[in-house]
């Protein structure tokens, strides 16, 4: 079975993703660009950690 989001599920996401990216932007504001490319680079790699987590079997 494949899910696919509505219209409203969509603009969801995407004002999801617009808000993200403003608290990026004004958390690392005052920040040189390359500890604002680290942090974004360890976020994706926290993110990674989450996502093999949750994928992992119950119990282990």
């Amino acid at each position: 079975m494949v899910l696919h989001l509505s219209p409203e599920g969509r603009e969801l996401m995407a004002r999801f993703s617009r808000h993200q990216r403003s608290a990026y932007e004004f958390i690392t504001a005052d920040r040189p660009e390359c500890e604002r490319l680290e942090f974004a680079r360890l976020m994706l790699k926290y993110v990674a950690s989450q996502d093999a987590l949750r994928d992992r079997s119950p119990g282990a």
